[in-house]
């Protein structure tokens, strides 16, 4: 250990020295391997490709002389000068829709008059398509030359956007009906168009309506939970049910009435184990019909019942025959409906308008699955000018 104190630096420096001379080695074998290395041992070593190759001569790609050797083109004709705005001479636009069937765009008059699709290996019948409101609802013409559905100096008056042609489908009097609906609808009337103007006139409010189901249908009501408050006597028991759409619950007890939308269901019995009450249960009764509902389910009707929706605001009826309901807003009017009778086969139901009057009047047509108002008639969601209250009456 003495030796090793005095000498510690000796030794440490040589070793040091000894794997420099190691390092020097160690680069010289390098250097000369290094000489000796050729171009091929350089080269990664190739692999397969993980694709398949395509044939740039395919028929498949041969598009440009398919679409003209088995289609009749109209030729070109001097494009309409209420276009010109937004026209260009390098693109005339034309009117096409995509076959039903083999899913090729085609010349929209093939879809007029039964004929068939244009392309051999298709050939089929052709249906005519849909035409979006947002672009056309209609066929353009002098006074309309968009095809929106309403003419020109009509929207101009009203200060609807010329330039959207889906601005017909706005609400400029907030009632629930769109501009091209109460337009349409005040020219089946002998109406100037005032229509669109006043919220007070409008098309009858059962055109809102539509029908969702009918049926033993599910109604919006989930048995939360059932709480026993320590006691085996039921009547005591505090039953929580939640509607589905409102933050506020049903809270009921055994032999109460609950009250949903003009449906009176007695609370006829209760069950539940203070140790699992996830699986308390409790039975209502509709017009002498029981009904079981537990806990996180929706309560199913047992009697035949038909829903009906408010197209326009979203509000879900549940009608029973006899059954009044109330359709519309303070701004536009509200209008009583009384259930006459549910056709369940054809999913229909007949109404009577402002029962409480002495002379009632039945609804001419029944309230069906697809309403009185088309899809592409309906008010858009988001309006583009939603600004227009001051026009209100």
């Amino acid at each position: 250990m003495e030796f090793l104190k005095r000498h510690y630096e000796k030794l440490l420096l040589a070793g040091l020295l000894l794997l420099f001379i190691g390092s020097m080695g160690w680069l010289l074998v390098t250097m000369k391997r290094t000489g000796t290395l050729t171009i091929e041992q350089l080269k990664l070593p190739s692999r397969e490709a993980d694709f398949v190759a395509v044939d740039p001569n395919n028929e498949v790609f041969r598009f440009r002389e398919r679409m003209f050797e088995d289609i009749e083109w109209k030729k070109i004709e001097p494009r309409n000068e209420a276009f010109a705005a937004f026209s260009t001479d390098f693109v005339i636009p034309f009117a096409a829709a995509r076959c039903g069937h083999c899913e090729r765009i085609i010349p929209y008059y093939y879809f007029e008059g039964g004929r068939s699709c244009p392309w051999q290996d298709c050939g089929k019948e052709l249906a005519k398509p849909k035409i979006q409101i947002g672009f056309r609802s209609g066929i353009p013409t002098a006074d309309d030359p968009d095809g929106c559905g309403i003419p020109h100096d009509i929207k101009m008056n009203f200060r609807m956007s010329i330039e959207d042609p889906a601005s017909v489908l706005d609400d400029l009097d907030r009632d629930g009906f769109s501009n091209l609906y109460e337009y349409k609808y005040g020219l089946q009337n002998g109406d100037d168009g005032s229509m669109i103007r006043m919220s007070k006139k409008h098309p009858p409010m059962w055109h809102r309506l539509a029908v969702v189901d009918t049926g033993n249908i599910k109604l919006p009501l989930i048995l939360k939970s059932v709480n026993t408050n320590g006691s085996t006597d039921k009547s005591r028991w505090d039953i929580v049910i939640d509607q589905e759409g409102k933050d506020r619950p049903i809270e009921t007890m055994l032999a109460d009435t609950v009250n949903y939308e003009g449906l009176y269901l007695n609370v006829k019995d209760v069950s539940c184990d203070p140790a699992k009450p996830a699986e308390a249960t409790v039975t209502l009764e509709l017009d002498g019909t029981e009904m079981t509902m537990k806990v996180g389910e929706n309560l199913i009707s047992g009697k035949p019942l038909a829903q009906l929706v408010d197209i326009h605001s979203g509000k879900i009826f549940i009608a029973d025959t006899g059954k009044r309901i109330s359709v519309g807003e303070s701004r536009s009017g509200v209008t009583q409906y009384e259930v006459k009778r549910i056709d369940m086969n054809s999913n229909e139901v007949f109404l009577i308008e402002n029962p409480n009057r002495n002379n009632p009047v039945e609804v001419e047509e029944p309230i069906t699955t697809r309403g009185k108002i088309r899809e592409n008639e309906r008010v858009r969601e988001k309006p583009a000018n939603d600004g227009l209250g001051d026009m209100m009456m």
